[in-house]
């Protein structure tokens, strides 16, 4: 999932995944230098599990 600047809607998109009925899935999320707090609801502990990965920085 990319996403630059998208705090107001990750939290969203991140819960909506992890609601999904099928189990075997991986989100990677590709943080390209957001300057607003996406980077911190992306690490909270509630949307942060084993099949989550950040790849964050200026691309």
């Amino acid at each position: 999932m990319p996403t630059y600047n998208q705090a107001a809607f990750i939290r969203r998109a991140i819960a909506c995944l992890q609601r999904q009925t099928y189990s075997e899935w991986e989100l990677i999320i590709v943080n390209d230098g957001s300057n607003d707090d996406t980077e911190i609801y992306i690490r909270l502990p509630a949307l942060n599990n084993s099949t989550s990965t950040l790849i964050t920085g200026k691309l």
